[in-house]
């Protein structure tokens, strides 16, 4: 009976310890269907060099799983503390940071933690059984709110960055500045008693995620507080930017129409080809959560010359796809815009911002989007409208040219050809962005056009726009002009002049953006009514 005893203990002892090590913080988790989950996968190894992460099977289509890419940098926290049994600790909290999918709020935190900004701060909020939250009232710099649709606050230990709350209003848009939080370690989707804070969806930016210290960030929650101030000091000793090639975030879809469990086996492994797996248990529930609509980033200044218009891509997301409504405000009176008509042109989500043609000047502009059922997401940007050149760009040099005025109704016809001849205030190029004006006919009393930039049939390639309304449109028109080549072409239809054509002093303008010319030019008129321009 001693000697079997005696071997197994020789073996036991003489058996290596295990290269590779997987740890899974649960091997259980819940996530609402149609949300992305993010699950921090901690390893070691006995070797030196990265672990090499791996999907290694995924038992049901419903779910989808993939790993956060391994150039994330991550976030370390070496903090000192008091416990919940009043003994000091000290330990290492690290967070994988999603670089890969808000760069900029990243970005602007990397930035603080290599100026030493955190070193030396405390954890000043403990809310329990919810988050512990460090950082200063300002660094100087606030954050445009940057979200992205897969980030949702359904799992533990994740990152976010914390806003201001306003004085008669809720949470202040695009307030977040260096206060960041970790949501507590063992929260839940489901759970009775502590669940995930879903309540924080699109509401705080979520932009990292626990890969490492979950001991030390549950010693952070724990310890006494008065309501959610601390008792103790609580420290960020040391605040480094680290790549962490040991450990991984596994990122789970759960697509829609699926509930039920789905088991995910993951994998890391070594050089030497040394792996260990994991089986990872997920279960699929109902998401009873409607989430709040949020917009995409917005340029924070236009500047355009009279003549001309903004634009840029609206992106606004909406993960239930609920039908949503934009509000655009001045934000100095919060009206909508004097001066200023907005339309979204549907087939290329471009917002167009449309000056009228007299107003200059800067005006601060407010846009929101909502769905009825939460406030609305808003970014704030300027537009400025500088006053363009008093004096004729560019001349008209008509090439060939008649006009027709007909006394039959829409019975009048124009076509006109020639070259521009640019001056040096002319900036030289004719843009998707450029309102074209154009007058011709007698002096007095002309046909007037304005084509807005969003306009229908108008499109613009390189230097060239090209405009050509649908057939019938009152008046009928077509038109090229070429910056590059200094030409262009009008031809009107489907028309009558506002009053008579007598004189045979003809006018023809028009503007391009912020370059006008105008051409006065005695026409010959071959019979009543018809005008033809000499040949040069």
């Amino acid at each position: 009976m001693i000697r079997p005893t005696f071997f197994l203990v020789l073996l036991a002892a003489a058996l290596p310890a295990q290269a590779v090590e997987l740890l899974l913080v649960t091997n259980t988790i819940s996530m609402p269907v149609g949300t992305t989950f993010q699950m921090p996968l901690t390893g070691s190894n006995n070797i030196a060099g990265p672990l090499q992460f791996k999907v290694e099977s995924v038992s049901w289509r419903a779910v989808r799983a993939a790993l956060a890419p391994a150039t994330n940098r991550s976030l370390q926290l070496d903090v000192t503390g008091v416990d919940s049994n009043d003994q000091p600790f000290a330990g290492t909290i690290v967070l994988q940071l999603f670089e890969d999918l808000v760069p900029r709020t990243t970005a602007r935190i990397i930035e603080l933690v290599q100026s030493n900004f955190y070193n030396g701060l405390i954890f000043h909020r403990v809310a329990p059984d919810l988050v512990c939250q460090t950082g200063a009232d300002s660094s100087g710099v606030t954050l445009d709110d940057e979200y992205e649709r897969t980030l949702f606050y359904n799992g533990f230990g994740q990152l976010g960055l914390a806003k201001t709350a306003g004085f008669f209003t809720g949470l202040i848009d695009d307030s977040g500045d260096s206060q960041i939080f970790i949501t507590d370690v063992d929260l839940s989707v489901g759970s009775t008693n502590k669940p995930s804070p879903r309540s924080f969806d699109f509401k705080y930016p979520l932009f990292g995620q626990l890969t490492r210290g979950f001991d030390i960030v549950d010693k952070l929650m724990n310890t006494p507080v008065d309501g959610e101030s601390p008792v103790n000091s609580n420290i960020v000793q040391q605040a480094t930017i680290i790549s962490d090639p040991q450990a991984a975030v596994l990122r789970l879809t759960a697509l829609p129409g699926f509930t039920g469990e789905v088991t995910v086996v993951v994998s890391a492994a070594n050089a030497n080809k040394q792996k260990d797996t994991q089986t990872l248990r997920v279960r699929v529930i109902a998401n009873p959560i409607n989430t709040p609509p949020f917009l995409g980033p917005i340029p924070s200044a236009f500047v355009v010359t009279q003549a001309m218009a903004a634009s840029f891509i609206l992106t606004t997301t909406d993960v239930e796809n609920n039908n949503v409504s934009l509000q655009l405000l001045d934000d100095d009176t919060q009206d909508f815009p004097d001066g200023l008509d907005a339309a979204v042109d549907p087939l290329t989500s471009r917002l167009w911002l449309l000056p009228e043609l007299a107003v200059t000047g800067t005006v601060n502009l407010v846009l929101g989007v909502t769905d009825g059922l939460h406030p609305y997401d808003t970014q704030k940007f300027s537009l400025t409208v500088a006053p363009s050149s008093d004096l004729p760009t560019f001349d008209i040099l008509p090439k060939s040219g008649s006009l027709s005025v007909s006394p039959q109704p829409l019975g009048s016809r124009v076509k006109l050809s020639g070259r521009l001849v640019f001056t040096n205030n002319s900036d030289r190029v004719f843009t998707s962005h450029d309102y074209v004006l154009l007058s011709v006919g007698d002096l007095a009393d002309p046909l007037t056009m304005t084509i807005l930039p969003n306009a229908i049939g108008r499109s613009h390639k390189g230097a060239v726009v090209r405009i050509k309304t649908i057939p019938g449109a009152i008046p009928t028109f077509a038109g090229t002009f070429d910056s590059v080549k200094g030409t262009f072409k009008i031809a009107l239809s489907n028309f009558n002049f506002p009053g008579p054509q007598t004189n045979p002093v003809i006018q023809v303008s028009f503007t391009v953006g912020n370059d006008y010319g105008s051409n006065i030019t005695t026409w010959t008129q071959s019979k009543p009514g018809t005008f033809t321009f000499p040949k040069p």
